[in-house]
C-alpha cells in the first residue's frame, strides 16, 4: 500500500502532492518528532532563559559596586630601584584627586609633583578597587597612572601599578 501522502511519481503534476515547505517528503504530523522540534527548541530557550535572569541577581551581589574605599589615603609607589614615592588620594563617589609629595629623592618625577590630578575609580568591589589617576590632563607628556589594590586589612590596601610599581595605601 502506498503512503497517501507520497508523491505520485511521473504524473506530471496533474496528480502531484502539496509542496510542502522546506521540501519535506510528508506533511508534519501532529505529535511527530519534527513538529515537536520547533517547540522543544522554544522550551529549551526559555528554560535557558529564565536559568540566566534568576543566577544573574546572585552573579551580581558577589560583585556589588561600594564606596567603602572613599576617603583621604597615604600612596607610596615603590619601584624596582630609587626611593619609594610618596603621594595622597582622595576618592569620593566614583571620582577624586591624587596629589603627589616632591621630597629631594623624587625630583625625577616633577611632571606629577605638587599638582592635583582628577582621578576616576574603574572599578570598587570589597576585594579590590582599581583607579586611574590622569596626569595628561594636567601636564601634558606626563604619563596617567593606573592602579589596583586590595585590601590588606581595614585600613591598608596593597597592590601594582601599570608601569610596575609595588602600590601600598594606607588610611590615616
Amino acid at each position: 500500500a502506498q503512503d497517501a501522502d507520497a508523491r505520485p511519481a511521473g504524473d506530471g503534476g496533474a496528480g502531484r502532492a502539496r509542496a510542502y515547505p522546506l521540501s519535506l517528503p510528508r506533511p508534519l504530523a501532529l505529535g511527530s518528532a519534527w513538529a515537536l522540534a520547533p517547540g522543544l527548541a522554544c522550551a529549551s530557550a526559555l528554560a535557558l532563559a529564565l536559568a540566566l535572569v534568576l543566577h544573574a541577581p546572585t552573579a551580581h551581589a558577589l560583585q556589588e559596586d561600594t564606596l567603602e574605599f572613599d576617603g583621604r589615603w597615604k600612596v607610596s609607589l615603590q619601584g624596582p630601584i630609587g626611593p619609594a614615592r610618596q603621594a595622597v588620594v582622595v576618592l569620593s563617589n566614583y571620582g577624586g584627586r591624587w596629589q603627589e609629595k616632591v621630597t629631594a629623592a623624587s625630583r625625577r618625577a616633577a611632571c606629577r609633583a605638587n599638582k592635583p590630578f582628577p582621578v576616576t575609580v574603574q572599578k570598587s568591589v570589597t576585594t579590590e578597587l582599581e583607579f586611574s589617576v590622569w596626569s595628561e590632563a594636567v601636564s601634558p607628556g606626563c604619563g596617567n597612572l593606573s592602579i589596583t589594590v586590595a585590601p590588606q586589612g581595614p585600613n591598608k590596601l596593597q597592590g601594582t601599578a601599570a608601569d610596575g610599581h609595588t602600590v601600598t595605601m594606607i588610611r590615616p
